[in-house]
C-alpha cells in the first residue's frame, strides 16, 4: 500500500516535470524539477495552459530586467497555478518583496523566494508587515553574526 502511494508520487512528479520540460524548452535543467516537485508536493498535475496564464501576468507586472522573470519565475507561476487568483497571489508577493526589499537588503531573487514563503504561509495581509519585521530581525542578526554570508 505504501509502495503504491510512493510509485504514484514519484510517477506524479516525472509527469509534471516532463510536462514543464515540454512546455518551456529554454529554462535551467534544475528549474523543472523544482516546479514539478512544488506541483507533486500539493498533488496536482501541471496544468500547462494556466502557467501559461501565470508567466503573461508574470511579464504584464514586471520589467524586463526584474528579478521575477530570473530563476525564480517558473518557482513563482508554479506557486501561482496552486492558487484560486493568481493575480492576486502575484499581486501579494510582489507588496511583500516591495516591503521587504525597503529594509536595507539589495533586492534580490532570495528576496522574491522570502516574499513568495511569507504568502504561502500566512493568508492574511494584515500580518504581512510583522513577518517582513520579523524576517528583517532574522537577516539582522544573521548579518552582525556571519557577515560573510550576507554580504
Amino acid at each position: 500500500m505504501m509502495q503504491e502511494a510512493l510509485k504514484e508520487t514519484i510517477d506524479l512528479f516525472l509527469e509534471n516535470r516532463e510536462r514543464i520540460k515540454s512546455a518551456y524548452k529554454w529554462e535551467s535543467e534544475y528549474i523543472y524539477p523544482l516546479a514539478g516537485l512544488m506541483l507533486t508536493a500539493k498533488h496536482e498535475t501541471v496544468d500547462i495552459e494556466r502557467m501559461k496564464e501565470a508567466e503573461k501576468i508574470v511579464k504584464s507586472k514586471t520589467g524586463v530586467f526584474s528579478g521575477f522573470r530570473g530563476s525564480t519565475q517558473m518557482a513563482i507561476m508554479a506557486q501561482m497555478v496552486l492558487s484560486d487568483d493568481m493575480e492576486g497571489f502575484f499581486d501579494a508577493v510582489k507588496r511583500v518583496y516591495d516591503k521587504l526589499s525597503k529594509k536595507k537588503w539589495v533586492s534580490s531573487e532570495y528576496l522574491i523566494v522570502a516574499a513568495m514563503v511569507i504568502v504561502q504561509n500566512e493568508k492574511d495581509e494584515c500580518k504581512y508587515d510583522a513577518l517582513v519585521e520579523n524576517t528583517n530581525d532574522i537577516m539582522e542578526r544573521m548579518r552582525k553574526n556571519h557577515p560573510w554570508l550576507t554580504g
